[in-house]
């Protein structure tokens, strides 16, 4: 009888794993779902030079004519149902300075979220739910990263009030920097797990399940100075 419990019992770790790794996969792959449809719309942004779907500052009313150089921008939204729930948000940053950032929600019915609202649907199937937030490196028109999670309410609990990710929002993320040469601390725009590992790490100490793409890992980035949270 001793030696079934024990079976049940490694049995029973085996199980929790490999249904922790399924999870793993099925999240980092949404993520990456999202991170290609980004990259494909910036392909199409740098073929008809035009950025706009981006640019906070050029929806509004009356633009400020010192914020004409979008050259980042973070874009987060939740899907359900089959479409976009609620506003997206949108952060924009200008000559690559932590000066000169304008962001927040995009409601619903203005033409920055219509023209988003589309872009994000041709490339999500009705059937994707959650929220993406996307690191989006517009002046070169590269997607740094892409983080799903199914919850939008852990995000927006963990952003600051442009919408970025703060750094110590999960364990072992790490941080890294847009433009180490601006005034004052770095803007950190950036959030990336480094590997698997620290994912799975995540998950026992916090039971925080989420997806990310790419994985830090992967790259060839510099680690701000801050390093992993712990």
């Amino acid at each position: 009888m001793a030696i079934i419990a024990v079976l049940a019992g490694i049995m029973s770790l085996a199980i929790g794993g490999f249904q922790r790794d399924a999870k793993m996969e099925a999240y980092n792959n949404k993520a990456h779902m999202a991170y290609t449809g980004f990259q494909n719309t910036l392909i199409q942004c740098e073929i008809n030079q035009d950025n706009k779907i981006f640019d906070v500052n050029a929806d509004t009313a009356t633009p400020d004519p010192s914020y004409k150089n979008v050259t980042y921008s973070i874009v987060r939204f939740t899907m359900a149902n089959g479409d976009i729930s609620g506003d997206i948000y949108i952060t924009s940053v200008y000559d690559n300075s932590s000066s000169k950032v304008k962001g927040g929600s995009a409601p619903v019915g203005s033409e920055i979220y219509k023209n988003m609202r589309k872009t994000i649907l041709s490339f999500l199937d009705n059937s994707f739910e959650g929220t993406v937030v996307a690191y989006i490196d517009v002046e070169n028109y590269v997607v740094d990263s892409a983080v799903y999670y199914e919850n939008e309410s852990y995000f927006t609990s963990n952003m600051n009030s442009n919408g970025i990710m703060a750094k110590t929002a999960v364990v072992g993320m790490k941080a890294y920097t847009l433009d180490s040469n601006a005034s004052g601390s770095d803007y950190k725009v950036c959030q990336m797990l480094y590997d698997l590992q620290m994912q799975k790490t995540a998950i026992k100490n916090h039971g925080v399940y989420f997806g990310s793409y790419p994985k830090a890992y992967e790259l060839s980035i510099t680690e701000d100075s801050g390093g992993a949270v712990t």
